[in-house]
């Protein structure tokens, strides 16, 4: 019987409890981050029939929306997870210590999982699923506190990445390095 109550709440999970429990559990972690990148591939609806890929909470959440006809934006946030959840087959003991020591408090699970999927549903370049991860492994290493997180979050949903390699390319140039010197010339020098 208890085994037929946790089907049931697993399947009213919502998405954000769903990411969160897919990427704070043991068995979800070895489970979906060793094949979520085998996945990423032009296949991806066909291969979410896969019984193994099923069973991860957030992908069994999101691939009951797209069986019911939703559109190729949500096709798109589903990789957008996967991306995001491939990061996690490269941590170790210690991350995956970390993370479940922060993940005590169900309150604390929420608002996270709210956060990353927020973030996720807003990021207009799969790339920056791959980014968030870094960042989302930055917070539970205890690098960044949780504030910090939260603005790069928001940095990463209103930037355009391929736009900062040029800018980043530009602020590196010589032709920058003339610009600013010429500009910060003291002036009747120009």
């Amino acid at each position: 019987m208890s085994n037929k109550k946790n089907n049931m709440d697993e399947e009213n999970l919502s998405p954000e409890q769903s990411i969160i429990k897919t990427i704070s559990e043991a068995g979800m972690r070895d489970t979906g981050f060793d094949i979520a990148e085998v996945f990423l591939d032009d296949k991806l609806l066909e291969n979410l029939q896969d019984e193994t890929l099923s069973n991860i909470p957030i992908i069994k959440s999101i691939y009951s929306l797209v069986k019911s006809g939703i559109a190729v934006r949500d096709y798109l946030f589903l990789k957008k997870i996967l991306y995001f959840i491939s990061g996690f087959k490269e941590v170790d003991d210690e991350f995956r210590k970390s993370l479940e020591d922060k993940y005590t408090d169900p309150k604390y699970r929420q608002n996270m999982g709210q956060e990353l999927f927020n973030a996720l549903s807003r990021f207009d370049q799969l790339r920056k699923a791959d980014a968030l991860f870094k960042v989302f492994a930055a917070y539970i290493r205890d690098e960044i506190n949780y504030q910090q997180f939260s603005q790069y979050s928001y940095i990463l949903q209103n930037i355009d990445l391929n736009n900062l390699r040029i800018l980043t390319d530009f602020y590196y140039s010589e032709k920058y390095l003339m610009i600013y010197f010429i500009n910060h010339q003291p002036h009747g020098h120009k």
